[in-house]
């Protein structure tokens, strides 16, 4: 069955993406029909239903034991949720996460891991998740390698990150704390190849490629171009994570 022809309202580099990625004739059709029924004003709203229906459908991804792999957010953000379910003041829960970081003083690392222990592993933030359904992780050139033993500061820019993309109607954020998290392979439930469904429509047409590795944003600094293997999988309790987490900045244009 040949491709569907591409309904005018849908981006090309979508339209290549579907056709690349999909192997499923029948399944890239049925998207295919379904956008161009849907109009230039409900196009959106009807891939993301597909993404949303086909999320994690992608090949498997096998992971060796005691194998690392790594996830970066926003600090802020992250602070902010985490100060949401435990009621507390998100500027105390980026401090907790400098001394989960080991820079503060010895006492108040000690402390910040007691909280981490008493509060997200066994407290009521326990079912906090590193990330809203799928998680996107990144691995290491080695199974034994530390995920932050590199240029971190790239890491925003190589990873693709949403906040360093260059979109219509905002800007790339430069300097963005963040914080890196290394996800043991026993936490990870169902880890496959990312699929243009676990990307979404944004992802699609501006930070995301099929094949199994991370898409640098070409605006982004000269020394940070590298791309890195990925996955996506169910996403990991942050009491899951190995709590020596890094914090660092995205490097600046």
């Amino acid at each position: 069955m040949p491709l569907n022809a591409r309904p005018a309202h849908l981006p090309e580099i979508i339209y290549d993406k579907i056709q690349t990625d999909i192997s499923s004739e029948d399944v890239r059709n049925s998207l295919l029909d379904e956008c161009s029924a849907a109009g230039p004003g409900g196009v959106v709203l009807v891939f993301e239903g597909h993404c949303k229906a086909n999320a994690l459908r992608g090949t498997d991804v096998p992971l060796s034991p005691g194998e690392i792999l790594g996830h970066v957010k926003a600090e802020k953000r992250m602070a902010a949720h985490v100060a949401s379910v435990l009621a507390m003041d998100p500027a105390e829960v980026e401090s907790l996460f400098q001394g989960l970081a080991g820079e503060l003083t010895q006492v108040e690392k000690d402390l910040a891991d007691i909280w981490f222990e008493g509060q997200i592993v066994n407290g009521p933030g326990q079912d906090i998740a590193i990330a809203l359904g799928t998680a996107w992780l990144f691995r290491p050139s080695t199974a034994t390698s530390d995920p932050f033993d590199c240029d971190r500061e790239c890491l925003p820019w190589n990873l693709g990150l949403p906040f360093c993309a260059n979109v219509p109607g905002r800007s790339p954020a430069t300097n963005v704390p963040c914080i890196g998290l290394r996800v043991p392979s026993s936490a990870i439930a169902n880890p496959k190849l990312p699929t243009i469904f676990d990307a979404g429509w944004e992802g699609s047409l501006y930070y995301w490629y099929p094949g199994g590795k991370t898409m640098p944003h070409p605006h982004g600094p000269a020394t940070c171009s590298a791309p890195l293997d990925e996955i996506v999988a169910d996403a990991p309790r942050l009491g899951e994570v190995i709590p020596h987490i890094v914090r660092f900045k995205s490097k600046p244009l």
